[in-house]
């Protein structure tokens, strides 16, 4: 009788230390999926972040930029709207550097990533805006690139635009627009980064 009470005694204790364990690794798994989640909800708002840099870009920065040595109040009255809403942006390039980039100037003593793509060190090294959202994400935009693009017949030039008009016979168009490499990397203060290549045909 007591080998019996001895040997149930044994089991009991072994089902104990197996449910112990058992709910130990179900908390870490709990804990680590939380962890997880929380990551990749950083990375996402990151990542949104840095989407909308590439859209603020796009949609209306690149024509200011472009026609700033005509109307350069339109340029910073931009820049202005933007701080207004908590996203503060600083110019990191000087403006040779930056015309050149765009293809307005001729060459200068200013990088051009044209045979590979740059690291997302030299993104932040050499990038020509710097935006400050909301004191909570740093997206470091960078013109790395830029080549002739497709040729169009309307023999306006990157400045004053114009619709491309058939012709007849041999054409001898300029080469617009510009195709420009666009790097951006958006950071958090918690470490998570997010890094979008973008090709922008102007």
């Amino acid at each position: 009788m007591r080998k019996q009470k001895g040997f149930a005694l044994i089991w009991v204790l072994v089902f104990l230390l197996a449910s112990l364990i058992l709910a130990f690794a179900m908390t870490v798994l709990l804990t680590g999926s939380q962890k997880i989640s929380g990551i990749l909800k950083r990375y996402r708002s990151v990542l949104e972040a840095s989407y909308g840099v590439v859209e603020i870009s796009t949609s209306q920065m690149f024509d200011l930029l472009l026609a700033r040595s005509e109307d350069p109040s339109a340029f910073q009255n931009f820049i202005n709207d933007l701080g207004n809403n908590s996203i503060n942006v600083a110019k990191n390039s000087n403006d040779t550097c930056l015309d050149y980039r765009l293809a307005l100037q001729d060459s200068v003593n200013c990088t051009l990533f044209t045979d590979n793509p740059p690291t997302l060190e030299e993104i932040k090294n050499n990038a020509d805006f710097i935006f400050d959202i909301a004191n909570l994400y740093q997206v470091y935009f960078l013109i790395s690139n830029r080549v002739k693009g497709n040729t169009e017949t309307s023999g306006e030039n990157l400045l004053t635009g114009g619709v491309a008009e058939n012709v007849v016979g041999i054409v001898s168009g300029q080469h617009f627009p510009y195709v420009y490499e666009i790097e951006v990397l958006g950071e958090q203060s918690t470490g998570e980064k997010a890094h979008l290549s973008v090709l922008y045909i102007y």
